[in-house]
């Protein structure tokens, strides 16, 4: 399936739907650590991108203090981003039936996470934002 489409139906499904409060706290920290492990795997092995310098550059500075090439590595992200999405996408949903995330919310809450970033970085590389209320 084609990875744009593949987003977007993730988004449609995800970004805009409502989810349920956690029941199992614990649970969801380490699902979502899981996840946030796994995207910045996906941001290192695709152009050695540390996650701080992701977060500020998507964030333009409001999330972390820009780097000093940020010109540079908002460049290199963008050029970057279907090898990057493809693995974040990849590897958040292996976790769909791990132990790290055992229950559906908290799986949904990780994907909504997940879709809300990529979002961020195709809003910032000019290839939109995908919401469909």
């Amino acid at each position: 399936m084609d990875m744009k489409i593949l987003f977007l139906v993730l988004s449609a499904s995800l970004v805009c739907s409502q989810v349920p409060p956690a029941q199992n706290g614990q649970g969801q920290n380490a699902c979502a650590q899981a996840g946030r492990n796994a995207v910045s795997r996906c941001f290192q092995s695709n152009g050695g991108f540390q996650m701080q310098n992701v977060i500020a550059v998507l964030s333009n500075g409001s999330q972390g203090s820009l780097p000093p090439n940020s010109d540079q590595v908002r460049k290199g992200i963008c050029q970057g981003q279907s090898p990057i999405i493809s693995c974040v996408f990849t590897s958040v949903n292996s976790l769909r039936t791990s132990d790290q995330c055992p229950s559906r919310n908290d799986f949904i809450r990780l994907e909504q996470e997940t879709v809300g970033l990529i979002t961020g970085l195709q809003t910032m590389c000019g290839s939109g934002k995908f919401c469909f209320a």
